[in-house]
Parts: C-alpha cells; structure tokens; sequence
C-alpha cells in the first residue's frame, strides 16, 4: 500500500486497533510518496486488557537484584488466547537519577521463536506473583531476543 506521509501511515494502523481487537501484533511495510521516498516499516504493538491491581505493584530495586538468573514468565497476548513466554533475568542495573528518585533497569532473555514487541505485558514470577511491566526489544542475539524494562521511582 502506497501512504502520503507518515501521519496517513500511522491513521492506517490505528484503524486496525478497533477496542474490539483486543489482541493484535505483526508488522507492516507501506512506500512513502509525499517527500519522503522511502520505505516506512512500522511495528504494531501487542495490546491487552491486564487487570488493575497489576498496575499498582510496585517492583523495587530489592526485588529486581533478586530476579538475576532466574526464570520469569511473560503472558503474552495472541489472537489464539495468551502464551506463556519465558524469559531468564540476565542483569539488573542502577542508574544516576536526579536526588529523590531511583532509577534501574532489568534485563531479559527471551527463547528466537517467541518474539514480544514493546509494550505492557503480566509478568510472573515464582515468590513475587503478578506484575505489569512495560517492556522493549533491544537486542536480536544468536538464541533470541534481549528486552529491556525500565524503572524510576521517586524516594
């Protein structure tokens, strides 16, 4: 499909995220007339309904250097119902934050057939329980993917 300019890309996508579709991830390619010249991919991300309480977990600094070789399971929408992703907590680490607040990072390594685009998925862990997270792709590795999760909190 041909797309004007990146906007009409974009109102192209949205289309396709009626509320009714709940579950919806893949990717599309369009050719971009209007000045740009190239071609535009872009990535759906995977949306679910995850229930509220999930939201108000507050994963600490204390739990996350607990996670560091452990499995984690990410509960990944599809349109067949969800999947059972597993993950391995590769590496947690600080970073300088502005004073009063604490920011870290929590890495993970994912399986080459289970891909998860960036987005908010349930996370399960075996003593924590159920937390959203917000998650991102950020390496392709030889047995996988790498995703990253960022965190800042105000102390």
């Amino acid at each position: 499909m041909l797309y004007a300019c990146r906007q009409e890309l974009d109102n192209a996508l949205a289309s396709a995220w009626a509320p009714s579709s709940l579950y919806f991830s893949g990717s599309t390619t369009g050719q971009c007339a209007g000045g740009w010249g190239a071609i535009v991919t872009a990535e759906y991300w995977s949306f679910a309904v995850l229930e509220p309480a999930l939201y108000a977990r507050q994963l600490t600094w204390v739990d996350a250097q607990r996670f560091v070789g452990q499995q984690i399971l990410a509960i990944a929408p599809t349109a067949a119902g969800p999947v059972d992703v597993k993950l391995e907590v590769s590496s947690v680490a600080e970073s300088p934050a502005a004073p009063g607040v604490h920011q870290f990072a929590i890495c993970f390594e994912g399986p080459a057939d289970s891909f998860l685009a960036q987005g908010t998925y349930q996370l399960r862990h075996s003593e924590l329980g159920d937390f959203a997270v917000f998650m991102t792709p950020v390496a392709r590795l030889p047995a996988g993917f790498a995703y990253e999760a960022c965190f800042s909190h105000v102390v």
